[in-house]
């Protein structure tokens, strides 16, 4: 039996260009510098730049970032190497509507995938088009297309299409159904060409508690013998009165007992001003059948509630041991300016820095001139938990009781997570994190009149 290969999608927009300057001074990511650490310093392993034009760039606050053309560099026998750039085109609203991605091979440049993108109306998509390079014929050939459907500013079909006898046919679909509360369902569903019938290759449950807040997410994969749904994943969570994620359990099915079997659980404390000051991870022991103690996490800010210092303890019996270190050194403008990990030795107690090829990381930026400061805001955003998991909440202070959204935007400019709320809905908002990897992410929080943001960190 044959099925067309297709990935589950990440549900996105791209940023709107109207509001990513509304500031008097533009501060852009020029780049950034990756070091290794071997037994006695540290060695530039790998770079990446950013090069802008006139008056786009990066708003850091965000981590939006506006390039024109960008270029990565890699370290190969302590010799500088070319390996992969970025081409972006925009329109007059500065919505990203081409980007090339450029490999390095054999000495010399070869395009290697190109996408499009169409949009319905002002930051959601239309249609995302993605074009290969064949390297024989030396031409662009269509791969893939999608084709987005809403419904009351809701993401409700995404259709998508591979190329067939000079046009296009139909290879799936994914579907998305809401209730109250928010996402309830997402199935994707693909075509079975060995059967000549459309099949569900996959399922997402979302549910939720009685003051909205999701309590479980189940998720569901094809058996290509059966050709039936099978349990995959389920995750569980509990929250403190204030909405703070109290406890995450993670489960998956297991084959031979036919049951759900835990695989972790962490648990949370947090600080007064709703950051996480400690977590707490249990694994879950199948042949005793009980929860075991796995690591403990702590983490450190400063006065502007910057993540500076986070320190991971193993539990090696009978006691928890320190196993690594994380440390963000930022400049006056709580940009981040260096990253560095360490490891525990414990033969000198002494923290080492870590032997990777990640064991540092530099960041670098410049000031240019901009556009004058937005109106002033009416309101003011509480995001809680932060470092968050599983999901976030939104509080909105102030007077606000009007549709807005919510959008969380990675180191890139991506948009890895978006939900609209109408006027009937009050603060605080949830965004689930579903599928969003560990690290930092700028959430923006907009209505008619304003918008506002804040750093959010997603732990693993």
């Amino acid at each position: 039996m044959k099925y067309r290969r297709l990935f589950l999608p990440v549900i996105l927009w791209m940023c709107a260009a109207g509001d990513l300057f509304a500031q008097t001074t533009i501060v852009r990511l020029l780049g950034k510098s990756t070091y290794a650490r071997d037994s006695f310093a540290y060695s530039l392993a790998d770079s990446i730049r950013y090069n802008y034009s006139g008056n786009r760039g990066s708003d850091i606050e965000k981590d939006i970032h506006l390039y024109d053309s960008s270029q990565r560099t890699v370290i190969v026998n302590a010799v500088k190497e070319p390996n992969k750039k970025w081409i972006r085109r925009y329109d007059t609203a500065n919505r990203i509507i081409q980007q090339t991605a450029i490999d390095f091979v054999n000495g010399a440049w070869r395009n290697n995938t190109d996408i499009f993108y169409k949009y319905a109306s002002g930051t959601l998509y239309d249609t995302v088009l993605t074009r290969t390079w064949d390297t024989t014929a030396l031409v662009w050939k269509d791969k893939r297309m999608q084709h987005y459907k809403y419904n009351s500013g809701s993401l409700d079909t995404i259709h998508w299409y591979m190329p067939y006898a000079g046009g296009w046919t139909t290879e799936g679909f994914d579907t998305y159904v809401y209730s109250s509360a928010g996402l309830s369902k997402h199935e994707l569903i693909i075509y079975n060409d060995s059967l000549i019938r459309w099949d569900i290759w996959g399922r997402e449950l979302y549910n939720y508690d009685g003051v909205g807040d999701m309590d479980t997410f189940t998720s569901y994969v094809m058996n290509p013998t059966t050709l039936q749904l099978k349990p995959s994943t389920k995750e569980a969570i509990q929250y403190y009165p204030s909405h703070e994620i109290a406890s995450h359990y993670y489960h998956i099915w297991h084959s031979v007992t036919n049951r759900w079997e835990g695989t972790f659980w962490h648990y949370f404390y947090y600080n007064t001003n709703n950051t996480i000051d400690e977590e707490v991870t249990n694994y879950w022991d199948i042949a005793v059948q009980q929860w075991g103690p796995l690591n403990k996490r702590y983490y450190y800010y400063d006065v502007s509630d910057n993540l500076i210092e986070l320190i991971e303890k193993k539990f090696r019996y009978p006691l928890y041991d320190y196993f690594f270190r994380e440390n963000w050194i930022y400049n006056s403008q709580n940009l981040p300016m260096q990253y560095r990990r360490f490891t525990w030795y414990s033969p000198t107690a002494f923290w080492m820095p870590e032997i990777s090829k990640q064991s540092q990381v530099l960041y670098y930026y410049e000031n240019v001139t901009g556009v004058q400061q937005a109106a002033n805001q009416k309101n003011e955003i509480t995001v809680f938990p932060n470092p968050a998991k599983g999901q976030v909440f939104v509080k909105v202070e102030g007077r606000h009781r009007q549709s807005c959204s919510i959008a969380l935007y990675d180191v890139y400019g991506r948009l890895v997570a978006a939900r609209q709320y109408d006027a009937a809905q009050a603060s605080p908002y949830q965004l689930p994190l579903t599928g969003v990897a560990a690290g930092h992410y700028i959430l923006r929080f907009a209505n008619g009149d304003e918008e506002m943001t804040k750093t959010l960190i997603v732990a693993d």
